[in-house]
């Protein structure tokens, strides 16, 4: 279910790299399956709320290929 351990979070399209801020829709979509979100959660890290969208929030893409689609027509 998910990576590996020490793989590293999908970062935010709008964020610089140097910044690191992780994607919310990601964590929305798929960082329950994710062990370090997991453990981020149980050690009090990241807020369970995270893993869910928000109810102002647009449609979440379905797939990364989606995601990556929808960058490269608006770029």
């Amino acid at each position: 279910m998910g990576p590996d351990f020490g793989a590293s979070w999908f970062a935010c399209h709008q964020s610089q790299p140097e910044q690191g801020i992780v994607c919310s829709g990601w964590l929305a979509s798929v960082g329950h399956c994710h062990p370090g979100v997991r453990l981020a959660v149980a050690r009090g890290d990241l807020d369970v709320e995270e893993l869910a969208p928000g109810g102002d929030w647009p449609p979440l893409h379905a797939s990364f290929q989606e995601v990556i689609a929808k960058l490269r027509a608006t770029a």
